[in-house]
């Protein structure tokens, strides 16, 4: 089914929605690989890849945990590289909220990859101003209105009370031991409608393809900024440590619809001794929107620069390298776990000729 982009709207929307605790556990799996033999050509090579992201909001404290990595084999590496190389990137933060949205954190940062002698890590002592929410279960709340529209059961919005109950309930989806006593609740919740004396079989099996089947994205608006002073832990090329560094963050999320979600993420690294003179600076920018409720499209831009300076003074000499990446997915959700991801990218860095790539992989929502 197409959705409308258009549909009937409510009094109240996703960003309204401010509980007093607010979560977000999400992780996927990815895999490619491809196989290619022509004449004196052949490809062999594939990878798996995942992403995992686990924050908590509460007052006053707050925790997150992010980490990326995968497995990448090509058949064809030369001799002095192995044929099957591995990435993990893990974050970790703890924060207190001071005074209202001001907070201080402490976070590490660890890094392990195959051409490492050692880990890499490295620790954070900082403050910053903001908070994020996730407001996935709002979402859902609004995708059942749709359904009961589309069905009948209601002619208009339901009552923002009866909205913000139901997101809620849905928000406290895993305190119930058994699936029946969760039903039970939604449905009570939402006869508590003006609009609906009782909620009919068909209109309890739609709530309940939401709720369970269908894939609704993650939604979560907010924003976070910052600055810490870090100091290495573990160098992954020496047994010598780097002088502290400063690090100067900014995040950004903001769902303009039910079906659309931009994040923007800023971080500048610098080491203070030499403040400025080298730095690394990634920032990202997205948009997802969902086509369909089987089709998402999601477009991102990522910029990187890394400044060095050899030497001080007059003979100091600087160079900096940049790197311009836009990818395009294309996400087919076959089953609502189960994804077919078609990717297309261009990258530009300083002084190298412009990539293309294409390709599909297979992705899966483990939670």
């Amino acid at each position: 089914m197409l959705f409308g982009i258009l549909s009937s709207a409510s009094a109240i929307g996703i960003r309204d929605y401010n509980p007093p605790v607010s979560s977000l556990f999400d992780m996927d799996l990815s895999a490619f690989y491809s196989y290619l033999g022509q004449d004196s050509t052949t490809t062999n090579n594939g990878s798996v890849n995942y992403i995992y992201n686990n924050f908590y909001e509460s007052l006053p404290f707050g925790w997150s945990v992010n980490s990326s990595g995968g497995l990448t084999y090509d058949g064809l590496a030369p001799d002095s590289l192995d044929e099957t190389q591995y990435t993990v990137l893990l974050d970790g933060e703890i924060h207190k909220y001071l005074s209202g949205d001001i907070f201080g954190y402490t976070s590490l940062h660890l890094a392990s990859q195959t051409d490492y002698d050692h880990l890499d890590a490295s620790t954070f002592l900082g403050a910053g101003y903001g908070r994020y929410i996730n407001a996935t279960s709002m979402a859902k709340a609004l995708r059942i209105q749709e359904e009961l529209q589309e069905e009948g059961t209601i002619n208009g919005a339901l009552e923002d009370a009866v909205l913000i109950a139901l997101a809620s309930e849905i928000d406290n989806a895993s305190s119930y031991e058994i699936q029946r006593d969760y039903y039970l609740a939604i449905e009570e919740v939402l006869e508590e409608s003006e609009q609906i004396d009782v909620l009919e079989a068909v209109a309890l099996y739609r709530i309940m393809q939401v709720l369970d089947n269908e894939v609704v994205r993650d939604r979560y608006y907010g924003y976070r900024v910052g600055a810490g002073v870090g100091y290495e832990l573990s160098n992954p090329y020496s047994e010598d440590t780097e002088d502290p560094v400063m690090e100067i963050f900014g995040n950004f999320a903001y769902p303009f619809s039910l079906r659309s979600q931009f994040n923007q993420s800023a971080l500048f690294t610098s080491n203070l001794k030499e403040f400025g003179d080298s730095y690394n600076f990634a920032a990202t920018s997205s948009f997802s929107f969902e086509i369909s409720d089987k089709f998402d499209d999601r477009v991102q831009y990522q910029f990187v620069a890394d400044k060095t300076t050899i030497g001080s003074g007059s003979g100091a000499v600087s160079n900096t390298v940049s790197t311009h990446t836009i990818t395009n997915s294309f996400i087919f959700y076959i089953e609502n776990r189960i994804s077919l991801n078609f990717d297309a990218s261009l990258i530009k860095t300083t002084d190298l000729t412009l990539q293309k790539s294409v390709g599909f992989s297979i992705g899966y929502d483990l939670f």
